[in-house]
């Protein structure tokens, strides 16, 4: 402060002081990601095999609303998911076509993990049509 003299540039200092902040946590972030880079893969499968799980118990319990006719739609099952302009993706795609359920997937494995095929098969009966259930739960003819 001594040797600033009379003025004083604040927005020069903020300036210079907020790039070696940004310095020093760009550095940090890269080193931590080094240093942990095992832990951090381990965690990124653990997520993505969470997601899966969770994923199929949603569509699950969306089926069992099916066979009990609770209303719903297949998008529900991704409401913590998607996002908002992914849904109004979905949305702009007409529902008879079938091919929601198919960019549904799509959008899965753009973002975050190759669709186990038993999964796909029931994101594609999820955005059916519920079909008429006898007593027993069986799909009637």
């Amino acid at each position: 402060m001594d040797t600033a003299g009379e003025r004083i540039d604040v927005l020069e200092v903020a300036t210079k002081y907020h790039a070696k902040v940004m310095s020093f946590y760009e550095w940090f972030q890269s080193r931590q990601s080094r240093i942990h880079a095992n832990e951090l893969r381990r965690l990124r499968a653990k997520e993505r095999e969470l997601l899966l799980l969770q994923l199929d118990i949603k569509i699950d319990m969306h089926l069992a609303m099916d066979r009990q006719g609770i209303p719903h739609t297949g998008v529900d099952v991704f409401t913590s998911i998607f996002t908002s302009r992914e849904f109004e993706e979905l949305d702009s795609i007409p529902p008879d076509s079938g091919k929601q359920a198919t960019r549904a997937i799509e959008l899965l494995e753009e973002r975050f993990f190759p669709v186990p095929e038993e999964i796909k098969r029931k994101i594609h009966v999820l955005y059916q049509k519920p079909q008429p259930y006898t007593q027993e739960g069986n799909a009637s003819s």
